[in-house]
């Protein structure tokens, strides 16, 4: 090819990549942009280093960015105005509440710990060691083998995470979902560095000696060579890639065992009586109090179920379901957004239930918390919040109900269980360490008469009337619901 031809499939390939990038940042979360920062340098100096002139160097990207831009941005900024009634840019609005205005101290604060400790638990020990080593000691290694093409690999994989780290530790509200862009560039990183460690170049050949002692040295090399390789990649694994191997599958293990179990379990349960408790005309209640953030999906509820809060100790803002009367999502949206939300985290009572019209079923942690002052009112004065077990033993007591415990699961407790033995399942040493709660799922009944005067057990509803006309699902129409919700 042409020199001209080369030079338009390098701008294309590059506006396309670029295109790429934006559609993804454009309208989700703008910040990961810090990531492709050193892509947009790296392309920069190309840039130059080819047009030979810092001017035309930055004239050329700038002139592709914008028309990257354009083509995502317009779309983008259409969709937007449609929707929320008003032309606003959500990208321009969430860095300004968040870097500007800093209202993400809003929904709590971490030290910097917090990110140096999910690190760790998340990327493995060693796969953090090796990330940062790939620039720093290891960087040495990698200079002296090959100089050129290692040592640009290592700064350009490990330089984004570094980037979004730093970026992260500046905010005061921390996730632990913040870190997950960085995990690739880090484990980049890290196999880079391992690469270093395993190998090196082959042994260089003397092509101007064609004797056969030097034939037989340079064999002897070759040998030396592969041996030296073997016992280095054997050394890594035994050292760095065995640790981080028993890390991971203890990690795992341990979140499945301790979380992942227990809440698929709960929530199937929920699913099931919902299913069991099936009314055609009225949706099932399933209520939360201090767990909501447990809460894992709406497709882990079938179509007839629907969730509720219960006031509880969190005094923030909650989720709020769509308005099912609007005539449209968009107007749905609309009409949300103007009056039921707020930029504040201030709490909104609406949002809160009856247990006794709204809830069938509940869902909650159980914990062993004793407590000396059993006075509702706190040392500020204001008033001891409920918690969902309180409002549903209140129920119990004025409407002469009985929730019930349907399922019960064991569910860490974290603050109880030292820290060792709740990140890593350690066998032998875990188990007999960790303290358990009970997750549960509990749903309302009552006592009804019956013509012998014998009481029995009978599920209370929010309908009666229409449970009293509508015949309880059979087994096929349970399995029929269940599929509808999610392939658990």
């Amino acid at each position: 090819p042409s020199a001209y031809e080369e030079e338009e499939e390098d701008r294309l390939r590059f506006v396309a990549t670029l295109v790429a990038v934006l559609a993804t940042l454009w309208p989700g979360w703008p910040f990961v942009g810090v990531l492709f920062a050193p892509f947009a340098l790296e392309s920069l100096l190309a840039a130059i280093v080819k047009s030979r002139s810092l001017f035309r160097g930055v004239l050329v990207i700038a002139r592709r960015g914008i028309s990257a831009g354009l083509l995502v941005g317009l779309p983008v900024a259409a969709v937007d105005a449609y929707v929320y009634g008003a032309a606003t840019s959500p990208l321009v609005n969430v860095f300004l509440y968040n870097a500007t205005r800093g209202s993400d101290a809003l929904y709590g604060t971490e030290p910097w710990t917090y990110y140096a400790k999910n690190l760790l638990l998340n990327c493995g020990g060693p796969t953090v060691l090796l990330a940062a080593a790939a620039a720093a000691p290891l960087m040495v290694v990698v200079v002296v083998f090959e100089p050129t093409t290692r040592t640009k690999a290592a700064v350009s994989s490990l330089a984004p995470a570094a980037l979004w780290v730093a970026v992260l530790l500046l905010r005061p509200h921390k996730e632990e979902r913040f870190l997950f862009p960085a995990y690739a560039s880090i484990y980049a990183s890290a196999g880079l560095a391992v690469g270093a460690l395993c190998g090196g170049p082959p042994p260089r050949e003397d092509t101007n000696d064609n004797t056969r002692s030097a034939s037989a040295a340079s064999q002897e090399a070759k040998t030396t060579h592969l041996v030296l390789v073997f016992v280095r990649r054997s050394l890594a694994f035994i050292a760095i890639l065995g640790p981080a191997v028993g890390l991971g599958a203890a990690r795992i293990a341990a979140m499945r065992a301790y979380y992942a179990a227990p809440q698929l379990a709960t929530w199937t349960a929920v699913a099931t009586r919902a299913a069991l408790d099936y009314d055609a005309d009225t949706p099932v209640g399933v209520c939360v109090g201090d767990e909501w953030h447990r809460y894992t999906s709406t497709f882990f509820l079938p179509p007839l179920a629907r969730l509720h809060f219960v006031e509880g100790h969190f005094d923030g803002h909650l989720p709020r379901h769509w308005d099912a009367s609007a005539s449209s999502v968009v107007a749905a949206a609309r009409a949300d957004v103007a009056a039921h939300f707020n930029d504040e985290n201030r709490e909104d009572r609406a949002r809160y239930v009856d247990v006794a019209t709204s809830c069938r079923l509940a869902v909650d942690l159980v914990l062993d918390r004793s407590s000396d002052d059993d006075d509702d009112a706190l040392d500020d004065g204001s008033r001891r919040r409920p918690t969902l077990a309180e409002a549903l033993a209140r129920d119990e007591r004025e409407h002469g109900v009985e929730w019930r415990v349907v399922h019960a699961a064991p569910f860490l407790d974290a603050e109880r269980t030292p820290t060792l033995a709740r990140a890593f399942l350690i066998p032998g040493y875990s188990r007999s360490r960790a303290v358990f709660a009970q997750a549960v799922v509990r749903q309302r009944v009552q006592a009804a008469k019956r013509a012998d005067g014998r009481g029995e057990s009978s599920m209370m509803g929010t309908s009666s009337s229409s449970r009293a006309t509508t015949a309880p699902p059979g087994e096929e129409t349970v399995r029929e619901l269940l599929t509808a919700s999610c392939d658990f």
